[in-house]
């Protein structure tokens, strides 16, 4: 379509295409799409079957999942390598017998733990009223600022 009518005489409407913004736009989307389509998706709506150190069980087809609104964690598929632990800046994750998300109402969603994840076992639940959480309880408190200066200073 790019060479019919008027853009003919520009020599079509598509040149110099795609460019770094229309790939960087595409990888966007991508990885929204991945993410809509992780396993652990819709592990929120899952019954809960028990509780492990007061963090909810569901099950999710035959795996064991750990978490209760914003943090998920298939701990059938986890290796237990801890990269979700040390890169956490709000150190929700600890480690018992397995890895636990044990202080999830502390999450910021920015899906460090997910990303370093080998096996793909952390899911974050992003939704708006999540964010809206995060915001209100991150304007009363100094804990996410602190956290990162610690970071800082261990620099």
């Amino acid at each position: 379509f790019d060479r019919t009518g008027p853009w003919v005489l520009m020599d079509g409407y598509n040149k110099a295409r795609p460019d770094e913004r229309d790939i960087f736009k595409a990888r966007l989307f991508v990885e929204k799409l991945r993410w809509k389509l992780h396993p652990l998706a819709l592990a929120h709506k899952n019954p809960v079957a028990g509780y492990s150190d007061g963090i909810p069980i569901r099950h999710n087809g035959s795996n064991i999942v750990i978490g209760d609104k914003v943090v998920f964690l298939n701990t059938s598929t986890c290796i237990k390598c801890g990269k979700c632990i040390n890169v956490c800046p709000m150190h929700i994750f600890a480690q018992k017998d397995t890895i636990l998300p044990m202080d999830e109402k502390n999450c910021i969603q920015c899906r460090l733990c997910a990303d370093n994840c080998p096996t793909s076992s952390i899911y974050i639940h992003e939704s708006f009223l999540n964010g809206l959480r995060i915001a209100l309880r991150e304007s009363f408190s100094d804990k996410l600022q602190n956290s990162y200066k610690a970071e800082d200073n261990q620099r």
